[in-house]
């Protein structure tokens, strides 16, 4: 793999690849990670996201096109293929403690069938350990949800912006679609082109989040462990059942 970062700071970031084995045998592919707010707005910091209108796409369009015209790289974004498309929001609050027990219960949640827990990986064990209490990611095949505390991703990382209109805290939420999503998403509305298929995304950027967290975190009553032996020991069930609800609890 090589990485070229000429167009880091316009929120391009290249790496030129290639499939290992013979010589003959190998595949050599250009693989871009875009960060389109960054592309269409240079000077924007790291909390904003994408406004969710049409102007985004053509604005998209013509930036990638400008930045990349007298480069080796295709500058038409409709000859490349989507391999993942992050939906993003975030959720302000202004009271930490609230903000910081809200982060806790996410993680300490089930996670729902079919998704397993992904966490984050660092040489430094204690690292990311202390990363992994404000970072949950759960994935299902070629989908992803995130949920994360932004300001201390944005602590930890050096991305400092200007605090004094930051809030105690900000909750980012990801859906992330990987190539397989993307592939059926692009089948059902018969489309391949990237700027279609983006614009559609952006459509139904807030019906697809909304969804996903509502699988991951149905709208139910939530209790703590000590709160639900509480419950089991003033209820009317038998003592048996009440050593095996506590059990399931536990």
């Amino acid at each position: 793999m090589y990485i070229c970062t000429k167009y880091t700071d316009t929120g391009i970031r290249i790496r030129l690849e290639y499939t290992s084995g013979k010589k003959e045998s190998r595949h050599y592919y250009v693989r871009m990670v875009i960060n389109p707010r960054k592309l269409i707005y240079p000077q924007s910091g790291y909390l904003g996201i994408l406004p969710p209108d049409e102007t985004s796409i053509e604005l998209l369009e013509k930036a990638f096109y400008s930045v990349l015209r007298k480069s080796p790289f295709e500058r038409e974004i409709d000859r490349y293929h989507l391999t993942r498309v992050d939906l993003c929001t975030n959720i302000r609050c202004d009271n930490k403690k609230v903000f910081r027990e809200l982060v806790r219960l996410l993680r300490k949640t089930a996670t729902p069938k079919k998704y397993e827990r992904r966490f984050y990986q660092h040489k430094d064990r204690k690292k990311s350990n202390q990363y992994n209490k404000h970072y949950i990611r759960i994935a299902c095949g070629s989908q992803e949800l995130v949920i994360y505390d932004k300001t201390y991703q944005m602590d930890e990382n050096d991305l400092v912006v200007d605090y004094e209109s930051l809030p105690s805290g900000v909750l980012r939420i990801e859906v992330h679609y990987g190539r397989d999503k993307l592939r059926s998403i692009e089948k059902k509305h018969n489309t391949d082109s990237v700027l279609d298929l983006l614009w559609l995304l952006i459509q139904e950027s807030k019906p697809r989040i909304c969804k996903l967290v509502e699988q991951c975190y149905p709208d139910c009553e939530y209790r703590s462990y000590t709160a639900c032996l509480d419950a089991i020991e003033h209820s009317r069930f038998p003592e048996q059942t009440q050593s095996n609800m506590r059990t399931l609890v536990t």
